[in-house]
């Protein structure tokens, strides 16, 4: 089963490079997007591979911001363009996988007309619905978590998609035929899209989600289960930082 491996990374280049290592099975090729704000020569001098492309066009990605997006989509272009089929997974630089090889081809051959991103509603109203459609956010720096939310009018509906209220974990696994569908969207309705989400917080959250929910609405063939990317968002201690990364003992 090929797979393409999309990254957003920003630091820890040597466990960048143990993550490949383990991905490597001889039908993996890798895409990664280091932040504009890193410097790169870690991740290359770290990471040698022949069977990993880096993004020429480096955003500047701040946490729980279109830009993210934006990044995302530049990875996903870069699949497009090497005309491969298989899975596009998207992945953290932080990430790594509690599954071997075997046992993900497996899964992914017998599941292969699926696409796993997680849908979630947003109910009006709700502190999520108030925070990612209520407000516009406003960055003080390129720090996370510095920012302030604006309040702006209302706007539940986007003329380019049946509804934009829906959430869901970053991170996703598509098969070929929808990442071109999506790219296709994204190419016709660009200026609605940016319109509405450029100044919405947490964008990387709803913008795909919106999408594919749209399309598969429209087309029998894009199936969808939840994300398969394990996320811990229950801290352990008062201080911790969201989302946990795990060890050994978790």
């Amino acid at each position: 089963m090929l797979k393409n491996y999309i990254i957003l990374a920003h630091r820890n280049p040597e466990h960048l490079s143990r993550m490949l290592c383990r991905l490597d099975d001889g039908a993996s090729r890798f895409f990664i997007h280091v932040d504009k704000q890193a410097d790169l020569k870690p991740f290359t001098n770290a990471v040698q591979s022949e069977k990993v492309q880096w993004l020429e066009e480096r955003i500047n990605v701040i946490w729980a911001d279109f830009s993210m997006v934006q990044g995302i989509l530049n990875l996903m272009r870069a699949v497009s363009k090497t005309g491969t089929s298989g899975f596009t997974i998207l992945l953290s630089g932080a990430d790594y996988p509690i599954k071997d090889n075997r046992r993900m081809n497996a899964f992914l051959k017998r599941n292969s007309g699926v696409n796993f991103i997680t849908l979630s509603e947003v109910e009006p109203g709700s502190q999520a619905y108030e925070e990612m459609f209520c407000r516009r956010k406003i960055n003080r720096s390129n720090e996370r978590g510095d920012y302030e939310l604006r309040p702006c009018g209302v706007d539940d509906s986007l003329g380019c998609l049946d509804t934009p209220l829906l959430k869901g974990d970053t991170w996703f696994a598509m098969n070929s035929y929808t990442l071109s569908k999506i790219l296709d969207f994204v190419q016709s309705h660009w200026v609605c899209l940016y319109e509405y989400y450029k100044e919405r917080v947490f964008a990387d959250e709803t913008f795909f989600q919106a999408i594919v929910s749209h399309l598969a609405r429209r087309d029998y063939r894009i199936r969808i289960q939840p994300a398969l990317t394990y996320v811990d968002w229950n801290p352990k201690t008062e201080d911790e930082k969201l989302p946990r990364v795990l060890g050994k003992n978790d």
